[in-house]
């Protein structure tokens, strides 16, 4: 962990198209650093979130190992994204692909999709997408468009 390093984030890789007993099957796991206050950044109304988290990644690691060491000192954030479009997962569905599964009362209700940071190692892990994560960064662009108006 270098000194820059003010938040970890974990992201949680759901499938919602596979589910067990009603809840999305977990796919993988990607662990980050960042080199901003987490909070600071989803409240950070310049860009979309997305942009945001990706310019702030430091590290980026699917590796377990690596991963649980990365969040020690500064706390680690846990978010829900979507295994076929990489949407960020609503309470009961994928704020993108729209797939619905049942609320374990896990998720917080994550609308941002994942970083571009994230997307490149997950497809380099040999994650496939079923859809182009590009459409969930697309959506969160023009949904920020209107809110800027």
């Amino acid at each position: 962990m270098t000194n820059e390093t003010k938040s970890a984030l974990t992201f949680i890789i759901d499938d919602p198209a596979q589910l067990n007993a009603g809840n999305p099957k977990t796919i993988n796991t990607v662990f980050v650093t960042l080199n901003r206050d987490y909070n600071e950044i989803i409240n950070d109304k310049s860009k979309p979130t997305s942009e945001c988290l990706n310019d702030a990644i430091i590290e980026v690691t699917a590796n377990k190992e690596t991963g649980r060491h990365l969040g020690n000192e500064h706390g680690g954030f846990i978010e829900f994204s979507c295994a076929n479009c990489g949407g960020g997962l609503r309470l009961t569905s994928c704020s993108s692909c729209e797939h619905e599964f049942k609320d374990d009362y896990c998720r917080s209700g994550w609308h941002t999709p994942l970083p571009n940071k994230v997307v490149e190692l997950l497809i380099k892990e040999g994650h496939t997408f079923k859809a182009d994560p590009l459409i969930a960064v697309k959506k969160e662009q023009t949904l920020f468009d209107a809110r800027q108006k």
